[in-house]
């Protein structure tokens, strides 16, 4: 898992990466190393900072990434939690 991070952390503050080219990248990356759900979970707490900027979240659709998985889950689980809030 460290070495992902540790890929992940330099590819996204490299500023001679275009950012266009940025989400092929992190896709590859999470295709070569992929991780538990466990440590999926781990990985997203310790590169979630570096997503803060807005200029790094408009050039990511990680859509095939265990990334994006592991946020849709969190948002269906959200979701169940306040469709039984509203029943």
């Amino acid at each position: 898992m460290q070495y992902k991070i540790k890929l992940l952390r330099l590819l996204l503050k490299d500023e001679k990466i275009p950012k266009e080219k940025i989400r092929p990248l992190m896709t590859f990356i999470d295709h070569l190393i992929e991780l538990p759900n466990d440590e999926t979970e781990e990985l997203v707490r310790q590169i979630s900072p570096l997503f803060e900027t807005e200029e790094i979240t408009m050039a990511l659709n990680l859509e095939d990434t265990s990334i994006a998985k592991y946020y849709k889950k969190i948002g269906r689980e959200e979701g169940i939690k306040e469709s039984a809030k509203k029943c």
